[in-house]
């Protein structure tokens, strides 16, 4: 788990996905959830928004925290997560 969380926030200066409803009860939509925020930080960066970006390192520090509330919980893994990022070509 400790290696998505260090390329996570590295990697939301540069993603580039969709955005969707958050919904972290499942590997999908976590990474929904994910891509979504990658694309509103990439959005403020290119904007350089100082207040977007922290905003939604914010909401990028609850997904984390659910995400592995979930994963302790046996809903699914970090494995899980990082096929459905990869499936939406959403690469974090």
């Amino acid at each position: 788990m400790k290696k998505l969380w260090i390329v996570i926030p590295v990697a939301l200066a540069i993603a580039s996905c969709g955005g969707a409803a958050c919904d972290n009860s499942t590997p999908e939509g976590a990474a929904d959830c994910a891509c979504g925020y990658a694309e509103e930080y990439k959005k403020a960066f290119d904007a350089k928004d100082e207040a977007k970006m922290k905003e939604v390192d914010g909401k990028m520090e609850a997904w984390e925290n659910e995400v592995e509330k979930n994963m302790e919980a046996g809903k699914y893994t970090e494995n899980d997560v990082e096929a459905a990022l990869v499936a939406k070509n959403c690469d974090l």
